[in-house]
């Protein structure tokens, strides 16, 4: 099993004697994984006048881009929201031992730091969570440095201060933690939004980060300068995605032309055929978007999330 002892292992191992026997027989047990899949969508309506006489000629156009803009990014907003509530492997930083308990003043703020990343990246090799990328080696160019076996990691740019005046201690030396890109971009592929590297993890910053507002202790004013919202600390996560630890659930429709659609669109345009008893001229047309979603976590202790405070 999960035991590492070697006194439990030892006692338990499935010796035969000289007669055999029936002994020494095992089960198994099928580990079954759910989830839930829903349909999402939304539609605007517009008016035969509001087409031919603005300003913009191509304004039905724009409007269609900024509706499927709009799908992609409730999938992405879905996406992310099932990621931060599946992780199962969970890190606080300061002494916090819950979201409510994430404070910014004390003599331990909840701050996310070098041990806590440490002590994560250890957790995830214990889970057996692949790492994304390989030791970067570096090259032959001057002050370039080398990162180790990496994994993806995801902050809000609220946290983008913190991991770059993150430091360690070594010895009696303390010392920085966070490699800017630059210093190791000559020698691996950079990932969109990526700003460096901490330990075990290269971090991506993503702009549309969520967070949970207010979610943390009560602030006071020995708040040490860390987001609040209605007297309670902000909590912003980090996140950890490892390989093969969730699967999405959608349904892909035909298009006309047999090509599989993942948002069903459809249009009216003003006219005749729109033509009702709520709008005999037929003046008003709509379009609509509509798509599936569903979410699975296949190995959830391959998914990590830490909670930390943000500086203002």
């Amino acid at each position: 099993g999960s035991s590492k002892d070697i006194g439990t292992i030892s006692s338990r191992m499935p010796d035969l004697s000289e007669t055999g026997g029936r002994v020494n027989r095992v089960g198994f047990t099928r580990i079954e994984r759910s989830g839930v899949i829903s349909e999402y969508g939304f539609f605007t309506e517009f008016s035969e006048d509001s087409m031919t006489f603005d300003t913009d000629s191509d304004l039905y156009g724009h409007m269609s881009r900024e509706m499927l803009i709009g799908a992609n990014q409730i999938t992405e907003d879905l996406l992310q929201i099932d990621l931060l509530s599946a992780a199962g492997t969970i890190v606080f930083g300061g002494t916090a031992t819950s979201v409510g308990t994430i404070t910014g003043h004390g003599a331990d703020p909840s701050v996310i730091n070098y041990a806590d990343l440490k002590k994560l990246a250890i957790t995830l090799d214990d889970n057996r969570t692949p790492k994304n990328t390989k030791v970067i080696k570096g090259s032959t160019m001057v002050d370039t440095k080398t990162i180790n076996a990496s994994r993806i990691l995801y902050i809000g740019s609220e946290l983008q201060t913190t991991f770059e005046n993150m430091t360690q201690t070594i010895g009696a030396l303390t010392v920085a933690a966070f490699v800017p890109v630059r210093q190791y971009a000559d020698a691996t592929t950079i990932m969109n939004g990526e700003i460096g590297s901490v330990g075990d993890f290269r971090i991506i910053v993503v702009p549309n980060m969520l967070h949970w507002a207010g979610a943390g202790a009560t602030a006071t004013s020995a708040n040490l300068g860390y987001r609040e919202t209605a007297g309670k600390y902000d909590v912003f996560p980090l996140l950890v995605v490892g390989s093969e630890s969730f699967a999405t659930v959608g349904l892909q429709s035909s298009g006309k032309t047999g090509s599989k659609q993942k948002f069903k669109i459809i249009v009216k345009k003003p006219g005749e055929e729109m033509a009702t008893v709520q709008d005999p001229y037929g003046k008003i047309g709509f379009s609509s978007i509509s798509f599936w979603y569903g979410f699975i976590a296949l190995r959830p202790e391959r998914l990590a999330l830490g909670y930390s405070v943000a500086p203002e």
